[in-house]
């Protein structure tokens, strides 16, 4: 003990000479603290577990954390994953829940603005856009793949929120199924709160498949931009979906062309009704007509489909034609037409301007039905190469004679009759809807598809996601 009091004794009086520094208690170098922050910094940039509760509420944090972001929004084909799990990857502006961002990852976050432009392409790409659905193909019937097709996507209230969407349906966009490929679109006919119409040009949809899909997004800041004309551009010459808003005998007004290649119909009596696309025109089968100026886009000589959705409120006798449309003039300049003849759908061609080859269905056609009716020749000589398709079916390949061409008629294109220099006559009585016509011999699943799509039978509708 003595030992001990000598011991302390001697210490104090070192300390009162001032030859001992005091002991520092306080926490280790600052360099070292440094180190070891910027090393959790580089640890958070990586893997997001930090938890340090600095309640920075930076929306960005990194470029690492910004490249696990844009990767799950872009290729996130899990119908929940971005919505549920990855927080992260919120590019609408709404604070983040992450709380990693410390004074010294406050620098990555300001780097991250000044250089994340994968993260703010994609907010650019959805333009802020709060929900979406994913949309499935059902085409599981058809062996074929279909490209560049147009999908007919159908929105009513027992399927879609229109709460959620702008009042115009304006806002309304679609992506292919990596979530960021831009779909071209045209957007026919909107009716809040009762059907609604789009045409989305797919660029694949696989045979035999039920699991393709594409994105729906809606709810957004700005407008999407519609594309009808690309919509349109595998190989269709012609477009009219026959929506205008036409009054009853009037003749002033136009019928347009979607695909942009042809001219405007012109309103010729027809009036607007309820189609099986939207909205539709009737004709009287007294003396209503839409003319469509002739142009070198309705010059085809050889393969072609003529498609048209058909209505007919009543039939004249069995050797009397009522003409749907086509290149036909009474005067001599023939070049193609579909028409009814009794009540038998039928599809001819004329190889020469006066001799016509045709081809055509059972007489079992009924008043005040709609029929998708699609008139095909495949270019070629064989037997089969003129068919009529009938609701998606083939209903006959059968034709009277194998034409050698399409004739060049110099005559104007009509819709609900036969027109003949300043006359009409055969006019149909009913209503149209959606006519087409291409330079390209659709196959018989590309057929099949396209009424599945018209018929509210090729889409089904994922649940609505936020983002």
């Amino acid at each position: 003990m003595p030992t001990v009091q000598n011991s302390i004794v001697v210490l104090l009086s070192a300390l009162l000479a001032g030859c001992v520094a005091p002991f520092d208690i306080s926490s280790p170098d600052a360099g070292g603290s440094d180190g070891d922050a910027d090393a959790d910094a580089d640890s958070d940039a990586d893997t997001d577990t930090d938890t340090d509760t600095d309640s920075d509420t930076d929306m960005d944090t990194d470029a690492d954390t910004d490249t696990d972001a844009d990767a799950d929004s872009d290729t996130d084909s899990d119908a929940d994953a971005d919505a549920d799990t990855d927080t992260d990857a919120d590019t609408d502006g709404d604070t983040d829940s992450d709380t990693d961002a410390d004074a010294d990852s406050d620098t990555d976050a300001d780097t991250d603005a000044d250089t994340d432009t994968d993260s703010d392409s994609d907010t650019d790409t959805v333009e802020g856009c709060a929900w979406r659905r994913q949309l499935t193909f059902d085409n599981d019937d058809q062996s074929t793949d279909l490209l560049n097709f147009p999908v007919l996507i159908t929105l009513t209230d027992a399927v879609f929120n229109y709460n959620h969407a702008w009042d115009t349906g304006l806002d309304i966009r679609f992506f292919d199924s990596d979530g960021t490929t831009p779909l071209a679109h045209e957007l026919e006919h909107w009716d809040k709160g009762g059907e609604s119409f789009f045409w989305v040009k797919v660029p694949r949809v696989d045979g035999a498949s039920a699991t393709d899909h594409i994105w729906m997004h809606y709810g957004c800041s700005e407008a999407a931009t519609q594309d009808a004309i690309a919509v349109w551009s595998n190989g269709y010459k012609g477009v009219w979906h026959l929506t205008e808003q036409t009054v009853d005998e009037d003749t002033a007004g136009l019928h347009h062309d979607s695909s942009g290649t042809a001219q405007p119909g012109i309103q010729g009596g027809n009036a607007v009704a309820d189609g099986r696309v939207g909205k539709a025109q009737e004709f009287d089968g007294d003396d209503d007509c839409i003319r469509v100026p002739d142009t070198p886009q309705f010059d085809i000589t050889g393969a072609i489909s003529f498609e048209v959705w058909a209505r007919p409120s009543s039939f004249a006798d069995s050797d009397v034609n009522r003409y749907v449309g086509g290149k036909y003039d009474t005067s001599g300049e023939k070049a193609y037409s579909i028409y009814i003849r009794g009540r038998s759908g039928r599809f001819k061609v004329s190889d020469d301007g006066s001799d016509h080859q045709y081809v055509y269905g059972p007489a079992d056609l009924t008043a005040d039905n709609w029929y998708y009716i699609v008139g095909q020749w495949d270019g070629t000589s064989s037997s089969d190469s003129m068919r009529i398709y009938i609701n998606g079916a083939l209903i006959s390949d059968n034709p009277s004679s194998v034409p050698n061409g399409i004739n060049v008629a110099e005559v104007e294109f009509t819709i609900g009759c036969k027109f003949s220099g300043t006359t009409t006559n055969y006019e149909f009585h009913g209503r149209l809807d959606e006519m087409r016509i291409s330079d390209v011999s659709r196959s018989a699943d590309w057929i099949a598809a396209q009424y599945a799509s018209m018929t509210g039978n090729f889409v089904s509708f994922g649940p609505e996601l936020s983002q």
